[in-house]
This record gives structure tokens, C-alpha cells and sequence, in this order.
């Protein structure tokens, strides 16, 4: 209601100016009654020239960004008409980019062919992969009666890094005790990698030695013999992700799904466990992560955008762990 008030008090005033130059028929009068009727107009042709000379650029200083961490930020915008613009207001996604500085309540005058640069710091507050910063562009006139929203043409599309913690931790011990439970545990004595009949999809880094090159003779296709002994045998961990419509609520459940898998490789890097992580049901790529090196990789990788293509099963008779982003909850399942 309080952004029509300056519509209201216009609409009076081009009332009131109506009928008073209408009954004193002042020539001083009809000129200001045509002078505020022809406003509204104006003003609208005014805001499409500033939309059109208007350009805005934003730059992060780092190229790798982590979650609630200051990061530097440059906003830069230039008038290039040759005629002074005004009334510039930016918005953000609410709950998604914090400024140090409020920039964003300010109004913005440019100088025909001025540019302006301003530096701030930056907080992304979920990890992911999701426009940030300035989203949208807000041009008013004078008395704020139009106004013009629209979507940035070139928004900047980040990708921020999760936080490494411990979080999985306890549930995953649980989990791992509940796949040993009633299962004969043998060890090699001599510390010997056994290799058995499961294979998975080789993956860059992998172990030469590992590789199935019988089958890569016959059909072309790489893959990886896994160990034998349940004591050495990789674990299977499958991130099944929903489809992002890019709300806030898709976005806060991705960085807690990211986060909480981070956690799970992180579990077995420090462990120096090998671990193998699916993303989507009937995926033929992962990624192996056995120590830190590895992790990183994955680290690196994870929070780039996940599609559900599904997981290649080459783990028959062996549980798995899930990771489901839809209640972000991580279950046993067993296959046969």
C-alpha cells in the first residue's frame, strides 16, 4: 500500500488540476494540468532509455569461494547514453548474499558516459552452485510512481565450496556396524589386496595394477577389480539428488546434502578407507576417495551442479550406503 501512495497523490493532484483550470481557465493552470498529465509518460520513455544505456558488472576477486567466508567483491556500472540517468536501485536474493556494505538501499545517479566502481566484501551463505550477488536491476522516476524490475542479463553464477566437518561421522559408525553384524570378518594375513569378481568404472587415479585388462581386451571398457576381503573391500556410497529448481529451499536442501556427503568422504579420508561415491542411480562415473589427496578431488568436483542419471550397479551382493537429498538422510541398503 505505501508504494501507491506517490500513484494516489498524483491522481489527485491531476484531478484536482482539472477542474480548477477548467473553471478559472487560466492559461498559467492548463499548462501545469498538461505538464503533470504528460509526466507519466515521460518518466516511462525516461526508464527505457536507462534501461538501455544501463551496464553492470560484477567480479569476485578469488576463484574458488567457500561458504560464510568474506570474499572480495566489485560491482561496476556505467552509463554509456549521452544524457544523465537516475533512480538506479540493485536487489539480492534474500537469504542468499550478505554485502558488508549496504549497497544495495542506495540510489544510484550516473553522469553521461560516467562509470562507477564499488568495492565490497561478499558472504554466500550456502554451498552450491547458484546465482549470487546482484540479481536484479530496480529503475523509479522521480516521484517513485513507475518503477521497472527486472533480472540482471549477465548474473553471476558461483560455485561455493562446503564446510568440512564431522557431521556424518557418528551415523556412518553406526551404519558400518550395522553392515558387520552377522557377517564373518577375514583378514589377509600377509596384508596381500586379493582380487576378487567386482568390478566398478575406472576412475582417473585409480591403480594400473587394478585395471581388468582382460575385459578392456574384449569390449574396450575400463574397470577397476575390487578387492576381495570384506575387510579391504571398497564401500559404496550413493548420493541420490533431487532436481533443482534453484528456489531457496532447493538451495538450503543442496548445501545440506553437499555439506553432509563432504562430511561421509571425509569420514574415510581420514581413515585412509577407500570409498566410492555414486552420484544419481544408474551413474557410470564416480569418484574413488582413500586419503586426502583424493578427497580433495572429490572436494573440488562435488559442488559442481548434479544431474540424476542414475547408478551403474557393479556392486551385486555387497550393501551400500545412501545418501538421499530429499530428507538428507543416509540409509543401508543391500542389493541381490
Amino acid at each position: 500500500m505505501r508504494e501507491r501512495i506517490p500513484l494516489i497523490l498524483y491522481l489527485i493532484l491531476l484531478i484536482a488540476l482539472a477542474v480548477v483550470s477548467n473553471i478559472h481557465e487560466d492559461v498559467f493552470l492548463y499548462t501545469l494540468f498538461f505538464t503533470v498529465l504528460l509526466y507519466l509518460p515521460v518518466s516511462f520513455l525516461y526508464l527505457l532509455y536507462t534501461k538501455s544505456v544501463l551496464r553492470i558488472y560484477q567480479e569476485l576477486e578469488g576463484r574458488r569461494l567457500y561458504k560464510n567466508k568474506a570474499e572480495k567483491y566489485t560491482l561496476m556500472i556505467k552509463n554509456e547514453g549521452p544524457m544523465t540517468i537516475g533512480g538506479i536501485n540493485f536487489r539480492v536474493r534474500d537469504g542468499i548474499t550478505i554485502f558488508a556494505d549496504d549497497i544495495i538501499r542506495e540510489s544510484y545517479e550516473l553522469l553521461p558516459r560516467e562509470g562507477r566502481e564499488i568495492r565490497t566484501d561478499i558472504y554466500l551463505k550456502y554451498a552450491g552452485s547458484y546465482e549470487a550477488g546482484i540479481t536484479e536491476i530496480v529503475l523509479q522516476d522521480i516521484l517513485g510512481i513507475i518503477r521497472f524490475r527486472y533480472h540482471i542479463p549477465a548474473p553471476m553464477r558461483v560455485q561455493v565450496m562446503p564446510a568440512v566437518t564431522g557431521m556424518a561421522d557418528r551415523a556412518l559408525e553406526q551404519m558400518l556396524a550395522s553392515m558387520s553384524n552377522g557377517r564373518k570378518i577375514t583378514t589377509n594375513v600377509k596384508g596381500e589386496e586379493i582380487m576378487g569378481c567386482d568390478v566398478r568404472s575406472y576412475v582417473p587415479g585409480d591403480p594400473v595394477k587394478q585395471i581388468h585388462w582382460k575385459n578392456y581386451a574384449r569390449s574396450g571398457e575400463l574397470l577397476i577389480r575390487l578387492p576381495e576381503s570384506p575387510d579391504t573391500q571398497m564401500q559404496t556410497i550413493l548420493l541420490i539428488p533431487e532436481p533443482m529448481d534453484y528456489s531457496l529451499s532447493s538451495i538450503e536442501r543442496r548445501d545440506r546434502f553437499i555439506e553432509y556427503a563432504v562430511s561421509i568422504a571425509n569420514y574415510y579420508a581420514k581413515r585412509k578407507k577407500p570409498a566410492s561415491f555414486m552420484i544419481g542411480e544408474d551413474s557410470k562415473n564416480g569418484f574413488l576417495v582413500e586419503d586426502y589427496e583424493s578427497f580433495h578431488r572429490f572436494y573440488l568436483e562435488i559442488t559442481k551442479e548434479m544431474k540424476s542419471t542414475g547408478f551403474h550397479n557393479n556392486t551385486k551382493n555387497q550393501a551400500r550406503l545412501i545418501l538421499r537429498e530429499k530428507d538428507n538422510t543416509l540409509c543401508l541398503n543391500v542389493n541381490h
